[in-house]
């Protein structure tokens, strides 16, 4: 019965820094806005726009507020 319980604890173990890794990956992405090509998105208060089909997104403000809602 304790082999399986710590079969038990290894696994849920995994699966909550499988989702701690994942989380950390786009925590920060807020307010998607996508057109027919591109998809922009604020990320550490500035604003970057990537292309729809996937590759390299660029920062397009560098301003020291914050910025909300990119079109």
């Amino acid at each position: 019965m304790s082999r399986i319980r710590g079969v038990c604890i290894a696994f849920i173990l995994l699966l909550l820094i499988g989702a701690t890794l994942q989380a950390d990956e786009a925590r920060l992405l807020r307010y998607p806005n996508a057109s027919s090509t591109h998809v922009a998105f604020v990320y550490a208060n500035d604003v970057w726009v990537a292309p729809r089909a996937g590759g390299e997104a660029r920062r397009l403000t560098t301003y020291a507020g914050a910025e909300t809602g990119p079109m």
